[in-house]
């Protein structure tokens, strides 16, 4: 699973070929209200939701770029469209597979520039939508405009892959309201391998949930990210948080004692967690120096 850093980096790529990466109730929202955007998207894939126009505003996103918006092919696609995520872009609504990725992408997009970008990189528009090769080898972009300020957008090996997106997979669910959240299916916990290290016992404990909600937000001057799980029952909710307090004295007994930067393992290791009935909390104080030191630029 990708970092949030990470994610906030890769959703603001989307149109050059890279993969696509709130505060949810804003007004700049057109076309689709985001809890229907939402109900259109795969409920077994991990679904991600980031306020792009929160984070610039406290200016994280500009943090977290670091050298991605630096790369030739986004310079490329930035001077070719006019669009550039650090400015253009408010709201990245998107689910995740290992064959595709779809998302809705509000902000404010030239459509004759995006139709123009198509047709330039071997790609045709008709219909309203556009498709094109991706950089991947047998791999497609395909997008759409729904409204002036809001696409939707699709990286698969199907070529129609955005029109997925034109109907509902289920009815409207209630939204998180931090400004990057994260609805992940339990099975993406069973394979750990790909996940850091320090988070494997955290997966393992995880990994037999009914539904799992990552959120991160501002806590006061700092940061946190918040769990929320759901369970079959209040007893099943009680053995994986003891699992999740084993996985953080591990990570407790460990860690240096006086380590010299924040590391994952150090927030970690500061998790508090709770119980109510079938369902988990869960807490990770993050401190603003954190921000900085995995996005590279910390002093």
């Amino acid at each position: 699973m990708a970092s949030p850093a990470r994610i906030v980096i890769t959703a603001a790529c989307l149109l050059s070929g890279f993969a696509v990466g709130t505060w949810i109730y804003r007004g700049y929202f057109v076309g689709i209200a985001p809890a229907e955007q939402l109900a259109r998207l795969p409920v077994t894939n991990l679904r991600l939701a980031i306020d792009v126009k929160t984070l610039r505003a406290a200016g994280i996103v500009d943090r977290l770029a670091g050298k991605s918006a630096e790369e030739p092919d986004y310079l490329s696609f930035v001077k070719e469209t006019g669009f550039d995520y650090k400015k253009d872009l408010d709201f990245v609504l998107a689910s995740y597979s290992a064959g595709e990725t779809l998302a809705f992408l509000t902000g404010r997009f030239d459509w004759h520039n995006m139709q123009q970008y198509a047709s330039k990189h071997g790609g045709a528009c008709k219909d309203g939508i556009c498709r094109m090769p991706a950089s991947t080898p047998g791999r497609h972009l395909s997008y759409q405009r729904i409204a002036a300020g809001l696409l939707a957008f699709a990286s698969s090996t199907d070529s129609e892959a955005v029109t997925k997106l034109n109907r509902p997979n289920g009815a409207n669910p209630k939204l998180p309201t931090q400004p990057i959240w994260l609805l992940i299916p339990p099975d993406s916990f069973r394979d750990a391998s790909a996940l850091p290290a320090a988070t494997h016992l955290f997966a393992t404990a995880l990994s037999t949930s009914s539904q799992v909600l990552l959120s991160f937000g501002a806590a006061g001057s700092a940061f946190e990210a918040r769990l929320e799980a759901e369970c079959r029952t209040a007893e099943h909710a009680e053995q994986i948080v003891r699992e999740l307090k084993a996985a953080t004295t591990v990570l407790q007994r460990t860690m240096p004692r006086q380590p010299q930067a924040p590391t994952l393992s150090g927030i970690l290791s500061a998790g508090t967690f709770s119980v109510n009935s079938a369902k988990i909390s869960g807490v990770w104080p993050i401190p603003r120096a954190a921000i900085d030191a995995f996005s590279g630029t910390a002093p």
